[in-house]
């Protein structure tokens, strides 16, 4: 995804149409893969590490949107990880609809059930969940998904 959005498109207004205009290439939205480009950041302490990290977030997070964007209905699958702001998932399931699988790996993500339950609402074709580190209990998470997907498998 970064790498379509960064370099490729940038190429030239023909590799640019190609990458905004063929959903394909966004069937599978991966915000974890790349993260480890970006060593710099590890290098900060206190405060200025936690500024690259927000500034981090930000960036990935513009980017995913511009990939659903591209995508819109053609994604597919899509990996949000706890590299991204809170409103990414929302934003994701307003405009993909068709997502089959979703991951969403960090604890901060689904801050509580009813917008959990919303955003698994609007994911009809559903299919496949995966939810790792979220601070809601499993117990809990069964249930909204129970109610909000039924035709969805998952792991917790």
């Amino acid at each position: 995804m970064r790498d379509v959005l960064l370099h490729a498109s940038k190429v030239c207004s023909s590799w640019r149409n190609t990458a905004r205009d063929d959903p394909i290439l966004w069937r599978r939205i991966d915000t974890l893969t790349g993260i480890q480009d970006y060593p710099d950041m590890y290098k900060f302490r206190g405060e200025a590490r936690k500024a690259a990290e927000a500034s981090y977030t930000r960036i990935v997070t513009e980017l995913t949107k511009i990939a659903v964007n591209w995508g819109g209905n053609c994604v597919e699958h899509l990996l949000i990880g706890s590299n991204c702001e809170d409103d990414l998932l929302d934003y994701a399931s307003e405009r993909s609809r068709n997502l089959k699988s979703l991951s969403v790996i960090g604890s901060y993500i689904f801050l509580n059930t009813e917008s959990m339950a919303n955003v698994l609402g609007r994911l009809k074709k559903l299919e496949e969940l995966r939810i790792v580190r979220c601070t809601i209990p499993l117990g809990t998470i069964m249930k909204v998904i129970g109610l909000a997907c039924p035709h969805a498998s998952s792991s917790a």
